[in-house]
């Protein structure tokens, strides 16, 4: 019979914090915290999105466990929420950002009219399509990007160095050397002395002389193959009336420029 109960208890949080009262009342509450000073000691600076996601869901944990004693609260602020102006539905600097959306849905203004169905974020195996917007015009698009396959041949092993690989296979061990190489390096600027590995020197050493029988050419040519992708990626980011292509920046309406927008989720990807 506790057992029943219990069950039921956790059944009413969970509907309460998913789909009730308490998923605004946790929306808002992160979207306080995120406007405010203490955001960077939460999240750090930039905020990275996965640490927003944890915070929401240990606020929604906390919230089905303690939803008897919270909902009085969240009917409250919900209930003056409805009926306040727009400019109090934003506190502080609670904007609509592209990392909190996901997926495809519509984005409407609050102040106008405009109202634009967007991809957000979604993927695939081989491909992924991020929504990104105009800081000139206002645009709001989506980019599409495609992973290409390295193609590594037999040859490739991470346990064979570059005197054991075939040429087209050369390019990904290089990279990884000069990933190793600037991790070591930051790792001995940042850590005191006493706590380096053992073989962190003899480590680097290593690396750094294996980086050196690379050719001069065979190294130039992979820098201009990786110039060329930054490139290509750059003018992904490039509108059509010149401007730039954003996707780290707050919405705005490509209408009246107005920053208070609402997102509505058609389905997730």
């Amino acid at each position: 019979m506790i057992a029943i109960a219990v069950g039921i208890y956790l059944v009413a949080g969970m509907v309460l914090a998913a789909m009730g009262p308490g998923r605004k009342g946790i929306a808002d509450a992160v979207g306080k915290v995120r406007g405010s000073p203490i955001a960077p000691a939460i999240a750090g600076e930039p905020p990275p999105p996965w640490k927003w996601i944890l915070f929401r869901a240990l606020l929604a944990v906390g919230f089905i466990f303690l939803w008897p004693i919270l909902i009085w609260g969240v009917l409250k602020e919900n209930n003056h929420s409805v009926e306040a102006s727009p400019d109090e539905w934003f506190p502080g600097d609670e904007r609509l950002w592209w990392e909190w959306m996901g997926g495809v849905g519509t984005v409407s203004c609050l102040e106008c009219e405009f109202s634009q169905e967007v991809t957000s974020s979604s993927h695939g195996g081989s491909f992924s399509r991020s929504g990104v917007q105009c800081q000139d015009c206002g645009q709001l698009t989506s980019i599409l990007h495609i992973q290409e396959p390295r193609n590594l041949s037999s040859s490739y092993s991470i346990d064979k160095t570059l005197s054991e690989l075939m040429p087209e296979d050369r390019p990904v061990r290089i990279y990884h050397l000069e990933c190793r190489v600037r991790i070591y390096e930051m790792t001995m600027r940042e850590t005191p002395r006493s706590k380096w590995s053992p073989t962190l020197e003899s480590d680097l050493a290593a690396v750094r002389q294996e980086l050196r029988t690379v050719p001069v050419g065979e190294m130039q040519a992979i820098e201009r193959k990786r110039k060329e992708k930054v490139a290509a990626r750059r003018a992904l980011h490039v509108c059509g009336c010149g401007g730039s292509l954003d996707d780290k920046k707050p919405l705005f309406c490509p209408t009246c420029r107005s920053p208070k927008l609402r997102y509505a989720v058609r389905y997730r990807t």
